[in-house]
Formats: C-alpha cells, sequence, structure tokens
C-alpha cells in the first residue's frame, strides 16, 4: 500500500510542480519535481511507520527507490516502474535491515 502511495501522490505532486515551477530539467523531467516527489513520499513515510506495521527505516529506502524510479526514464512510465522499484526495495530492506 505504502509504494502504491508514494507512486499516486508523489508522481502526481512530481508532474504538477515540475510542470508549473520546473527550471532544471533533468531529460524529460524536473529537478523541481523530483524534489517535489521526494518530500511527498517522505511525508507518507512518516504516516506509514506510525500508522502501518512498517519500520521508518524500511520506507525510507522506499522513499529513495519511488523517486529515484520516478526519475529515471525507464520505459513503459513511471506510474508502473515507481511502486514495483518501492515495494521491491522495502521488501529487500525488510530482509536486511
Amino acid at each position: 500500500m505504502t509504494a502504491w502511495l508514494y507512486a499516486i501522490l508523489g508522481d502526481w505532486t512530481a508532474g504538477m510542480v515540475g510542470s508549473r515551477w520546473g527550471r532544471v530539467r533533468l531529460g524529460d523531467k524536473s529537478a523541481e519535481g523530483s524534489f517535489a516527489c521526494l518530500a511527498v513520499c517522505l511525508v507518507l513515510a512518516a504516516g506509514a511507520s506510525r500508522w502501518l506495521d512498517l519500520r521508518l527505516s524500511v520506507a525510507l529506502v522506499g522513499v529513495v527507490a519511488a523517486t529515484a524510479a520516478e526519475l529515471a526514464p525507464v520505459p513503459p512510465a513511471d506510474n508502473l516502474t515507481m511502486p514495483l522499484a518501492a515495494a521491491g526495495a522495502m521488501a529487500l530492506a525488510q530482509q536486511l535491515i
């Protein structure tokens, strides 16, 4: 659920901020949009660690993976790669941390 929230709210925020205030271009994306995605996902991670059975360290690994997937130009779209990257990274972190 956390990975999907990162993808839905983080990507939406990145698109909105990037299209409106994005000046520093990183391929098709903007640094401002990616930073906004990171900020939203950090807030979501704090909430997930408080209300769900998810350690903050694991949630933060998901934040980094989701933000990297949002920024990366990997086909088909970040709507698919963000939740997959975040969920995979959090599953791995859950086992290692």
